[in-house]
């Protein structure tokens, strides 16, 4: 766009010079930072009013790293699905881990199926097959929901790389808290007793210290939607078969080798 040609930044929701943006920012920084949160807020009670087109272009004006916390603050009070997709778009312009994070978190743990495609859609913006590959399958080991977003989302991929990961999340195990009743062991102890003479005197007994002790176990579980995600990629079924599937792939693997060295 042509403001943009021109170096005109924003300042809060206010179009301003990029070079005096520079002069009074560092001094006025920890005002805006303080004021994200309110100004969102007016913002997002404007959206049902007469206003809502020139609120979403302001929407459409956010810029800076500055801005990721403020905006991370509005997601996570948002309950309208709609709103939160709005919220996304101007994250995923700005660079930076602590956005991805965040756009990460939405794709695989946020309740609305519309916002985690926004929320994939973005991310695929931003990086390669690989890299999101790498991002979804980090996060198998979670449990569910965000085990089975991570699956559907490596599906979605389309690639063959997502395969391997899944393989490995067909089976996980899940750690479980088991309790046994431990009588105890006989021990022996003294006490003191008033005697017939009326003195007291240390005597000799034996008992026991019963309790209910706890331990930790790791038990499998198979994971139905990893299973799934691996259908829509593969068109096959071994079930949670893991040595079945590692076959299979490693036969795909070396076809697509000596077809390749063969082209």
């Amino acid at each position: 766009m042509r403001w943009r040609k021109q170096g005109i930044g924003v300042r809060w929701f206010t179009w301003l010079l990029a070079s005096s943006l520079a002069s009074y920012s560092a001094a006025e920084q920890p005002k805006a930072d303080a004021d994200w949160p309110r100004l969102l807020t007016e913002w997002r009670s404007r959206l049902g009013t007469k206003g809502a087109a020139e609120a979403v272009k302001e929407l459409q004006g956010m810029a800076g790293p500055r801005a990721v916390a403020a905006l991370d603050w509005m997601l996570q009070r948002e309950p309208e699905p709609r709103v939160r997709e709005m919220l996304l778009a101007p994250l995923a312009r700005i660079e930076g881990e602590k956005a991805n994070s965040i756009l990460l978190r939405h794709a695989v743990r946020d309740n609305s199926p519309a916002v985690r495609d926004a929320a994939r859609k973005h991310l695929a913006e931003r990086h390669g097959a690989p890299e999101l590959v790498r991002q979804y399958a980090s996060l198998l080991r979670f449990p569910d929901p965000v085990r089975s977003n991570s699956a559907e989302s490596l599906s979605q991929l389309k690639v063959p790389s997502a395969i391997e990961p899944l393989i490995d999340a067909l089976i996980t195990m899940r750690p479980e808290i088991k309790a046994y009743w431990d009588p105890g062991t006989e021990v022996q102890y003294r006490y003191r007793e008033e005697s017939p003479t009326h003195r007291r005197e240390w005597r000799k007994g034996w008992g026991r210290s019963p309790t209910t002790r706890y331990y930790r176990v790791h038990v499998p579980e198979t994971n139905a939607s990893v299973l799934d995600a691996l259908k829509t990629l593969t068109g096959r079924d071994y079930r949670y078969d893991k040595e079945a599937w590692r076959s299979w792939w490693k036969e795909q693997k070396a076809s697509r080798t000596q077809t390749g060295s063969s082209g």
